[in-house]
């Protein structure tokens, strides 16, 4: 990176010193300007800065040490390093009057151009250092000042060393006033204990960093939550120097936070009386629907013709599938109660396919429309059977007929060795439960029976998983339409 050049002012009334010291000077590569009088030199030090000034001390009109101390009572040039260049002799009274002007140093023509080059090139290092520093403290200063939210410096007794604009405003005090206070005296007096342990904690050593929260108390009186947050600066020997503490409002926060939590909960509530409410509807629902199951099992074992037996068993497959319908509404009460229990079970696809030709059977011959069976294992039998006339529904052109290839036709009676079974499966479980009514109580293993499950008690329904419901769907992929 290239350096920015420095000025270095030379001041001598002759113009071969001036020659010569530019001569000197050049290998430095920096900005070298001249003047010949007093009046020209502290002209150009009001319009620019310089690292340094060499000045000759004897020149008409203003000499040299005039030309300092008037140098020294300007704000902008007081602090300029001066070098009196001078042929006199290196008596004690000049060299004093020289020093009391402002001098560092003082050299003889003629002098040696390396050790005046050394001298001088010390001087422009220090003034890049010190423009560093000044060009750091702005950056600071600006940030610090112009920050959105309250800055301090703290010292190491809590008292503020320095206040931005915006502390000022949240506080409404004068910058005065917050500095003739500490932080913890600021605190409400119920949070002054967690402000005045956080401060310890950053001096002692305990943190590097501290965060908290409390309240702070305005010039007004009102209070105001803040959040606080510090970190501690050390000098070059390690000592705690002082504090950086930021001071964030967050009374709207802590605010938003509050109704936040009242509306949740509110919406929580209103979510427990939905889920109560379907739960109960649900419930009443279901009641009589047993009933109307019970009574069709009932129906079937009375005399029937082949057109009347079918025609029940539709209503009672009809009734199963609703009343499953029914049952997964209630277990979406049972996953915001949080107690959904998850199972899964195998299926006969025969059973779920024969169920859904049931249904659509007439409608089905009426249009045309074979079916090829393609068998998978696993899923949700009843569901199965409440998507199978819908995905046979899809892939049906409205108004057009339309023959799918198959291995045969199936007709109405091919299915009588299914009924012959799931007829033998109930006489034999009415052998050993007996013939009772075959309402609510007897629903369950009476549907595992008839589902082709196992003569012993079904385990509770649960669940049925809707990957399971995929795959029953795509059991049905050969109905077309």
């Amino acid at each position: 990176m290239t350096k920015e050049k420095v000025n270095v002012l030379l001041v001598d009334d002759r113009p071969e010193n001036l020659l010569s010291l530019a001569a000197v000077l050049e290998p430095l590569g920096e900005h070298l300007v001249s003047a010949e009088s007093g009046e020209a030199a502290l002209k150009r030090l009001l319009e620019d800065d310089y690292a340094a000034m060499l000045l000759d001390v004897q020149m008409p009109g203003m000499d040299g040490f005039e030309t300092a101390s008037y140098a020294r009572q300007l704000e902008k040039t007081r602090h300029v390093p001066i070098i009196f260049v001078t042929a006199i002799d290196k008596e004690e009274r000049y060299v004093s009057r020289g020093y009391a002007e402002g001098a560092i140093d003082f050299i003889a023509k003629p002098f040696d151009p390396t050790h005046l080059r050394s001298k001088v090139s010390v001087l422009v290092d220090l003034h890049r250092k010190a423009g560093a520093l000044r060009e750091s403290e702005d950056r600071f200063r600006t940030a610090f000042d112009g920050a959105a939210i309250g800055m301090a410096l703290m010292g190491a007794d809590g008292r503020l060393v320095q206040v931005n604009r915006r502390l000022v405003e949240m506080t409404g005090y004068s910058p005065e006033r917050l500095l003739e206070r500490s932080l913890p005296n600021l605190a409400y007096s119920e949070d002054r204990p967690a402000v005045v342990a956080g401060v310890w904690q950053l001096f002692s050593g305990e943190s590097v960093e501290w965060h908290t929260e409390g309240r702070l108390v305005g010039a007004g009186g009102a209070t105001f939550w803040a959040r606080f947050n510090g970190s501690l600066v050390r000098d070059a020997g390690g000592r705690p120097r002082h504090a950086v503490v930021q001071i964030e409002d967050v009374t709207e926060h802590r605010r938003a936070e509050k109704e936040l939590a009242v509306a949740r909960d509110e919406a929580l509530a209103a979510s427990r009386m939905k889920s109560q409410f379907v739960a109960n509807m649900s419930h009443e629902i279901r009641t009589p629907m047993n009933g109307v199951i019970g009574m069709t099992e009932l129906l079937l074992d009375t005399s029937l013709t082949t057109e009347q037996r079918d025609y029940a068993k539709v209503v009672r497959s009809s009734g199963e599938a609703l009343l499953t319908i029914i049952e997964d509404v209630l277990d979406f009460s049972k996953i915001e109660a949080g107690k959904l229990e998850l199972e899964h079970r195998d299926f006969d696809v025969r059973e779920v396919v024969h169920g859904v030709c049931d249904l659509i059977g007439h409608r089905a011959r009426d249009k045309g429309v074979g079916t090829h069976l393609h068998r998978r294992r696993g899923g949700t039998r009843m569901r199965e059977r409440r998507r199978g006339p819908s995905a046979a529904g899809r892939h049906e052109p409205r108004g057009q007929r339309r023959q799918v290839h198959r291995p045969r036709q199936r007709e109405r009676g091919d299915f009588a060795h299914s009924s012959d079974e799931r007829r033998d499966r109930l006489a034999l479980h009415r052998q050993r439960h007996g013939n009772r009514n075959l309402g609510a109580g007897a629903r369950a293993p009476v549907r595992a029976l008839l589902a082709g499950g196992r003569l012993d008690h079904a385990p509770p329904r649960r669940h049925r998983t809707r990957s399971l419901d995929r795959q029953a769907a795509r059991s049905t992929h050969g109905w077309h339409g």
